[in-house]
């Protein structure tokens, strides 16, 4: 991309873009990309791209799999007749009292009825 924009491209280029891109991941995948290098070897820009795109090719893979795990659940929890906090003829994400509560609020009111659910 740099030497399309015609900028000189040289191992301190790499050097300092790999540095910005390190410092900006998360502690564990700069942790993972560390621990494919010995020690004593440097790594290269070119790698760290590579990495970078496995990474984000399991990260997808990961995500689908939880979404389709949420679309279960979701029509499983859909399929009750009241909502709970009122009692009303409509789904929880359409309740007016829910949807007013804080956001410590709707998730006080939601962990006691998933760790029932995922007990019984």
């Amino acid at each position: 991309m740099l030497v399309s924009l015609k900028y000189k491209v040289d191992p301190t280029t790499d050097t300092l873009l790999m540095h910005m891109i390190l410092f900006k991941l998360d502690t564990n995948s700069r942790t993972w990309f560390e621990r494919t290098f010995s020690t004593d070897v440097i790594p290269k820009l070119d790698e760290l791209f590579k990495f970078l795109t496995t990474q984000a090719r399991s990260i997808t893979s990961s995500t689908t799999k939880r979404t389709v795990q949420r679309k279960l659940t979701l029509v499983a929890f859909n399929a009750q007749s009241q909502c709970p906090p009122c009692n009303g003829d409509h789904i929880l994400s359409r309740c007016d009292r829910f949807l007013k509560l804080s956001v410590q609020g709707c998730s006080d009111f939601v962990k006691p009825r998933i760790m029932f659910a995922l007990t019984a």
